[in-house]
């Protein structure tokens, strides 16, 4: 079983993906883009065992059948995140965030044809403005059990 995390650019998905996997029984792998569209195979090689993998061009242009899902937190919750994490003031936050969607959305977008803001593709989609790792875990996972059986 294949899971796939995205979620907007700024949050780091990363250690959100490791606490996951373990949770799961899985394997996290960081994989870059790119890699999916070099080596398809990987996945048929994979196909016994649990992954987890992150990012919204993953998710787009996985060809094997996967759980997609998508962790969204509302504009107001970003640049407050993004405020205190990069110690800017709120205005600062939201410019620094307008200028990074714009960016990812025009390089996604040119790299590999997706629309970021296409959420069609989920199988999940999360709101996790009020949500700690924990919760958002616990859901993700009565998620899987219910899709897999």
């Amino acid at each position: 079983m294949i899971v796939v995390i995205a979620s907007d650019i700024t949050y780091n998905l990363e250690p959100f993906a490791k606490k996951l996997a373990v949770s799961l029984g899985a394997v996290y792998r960081a994989l870059s883009d790119d890699f999916l569209l070099k080596n398809t195979g990987f996945f048929e090689e994979q196909k016994q065992g649990k992954i987890v993998l992150i990012g919204q061009a993953i998710a787009s242009k996985l060809k094997v059948p996967a759980l997609k899902i998508y962790l969204k937190e509302s504009e107001e919750a970003i640049i407050a995140r993004l405020s205190k994490e990069k110690k800017l003031s709120l205005e600062q936050a939201k410019t620094k965030h307008q200028e990074l969607l714009k960016i990812e959305k025009e390089k996604i977008n040119k790299l590999y044809g997706i629309d970021l803001n296409n959420l069609e593709i989920y199988d999940l989609i999360m709101r996790i403005d009020n949500l700690d790792q924990k919760a958002i875990i616990s859901i993700i996972e009565k998620f899987i059990v219910k899709s897999t059986h």
